[in-house]
């Protein structure tokens, strides 16, 4: 294994373990028992580029654990902008009786 170098999204630099697409066909055991050994990300790469990342199997439910997560916040944020305030007003029998194309009902004594 060597090490590399990537820049992260934030342009933070990322130091990682690297391995050829070669030592991973010729080593794939040695180099998976390192990766659950140590639980980091190992960069795959093809001549000087990374082509692809090996990360363990905890990290991946991790990724997309906190990925459904954010999803759900959005969506819930998105229904929280589009609630109506409630009318004091009309009461939900009311509301209902005019989204159907009802008559309004007449007060009783």
């Amino acid at each position: 294994l060597t090490s590399i170098v990537l820049q992260g999204q934030r342009g933070k630099n990322l130091p990682m373990k690297a391995v050829t697409a070669e030592d991973v066909r010729e080593d794939v055991v040695r180099i998976l028992n390192d990766l659950e050994t140590t639980g980091e990300p190992i960069v795959i790469t093809e001549g000087r580029t990374a082509r692809g990342v090996l990360i363990s199997v905890g990290d991946l439910k991790r990724h997309f654990s906190e990925r459904e997560a954010q999803e759900r916040r959005q969506v819930l944020q998105r229904v929280r902008r589009m609630r109506v305030p409630a009318s004091d007003s009309v009461d939900t029998v009311e509301m209902l009786r005019r989204l159907r194309g009802y008559a309004p009902s007449v007060a009783g004594p």
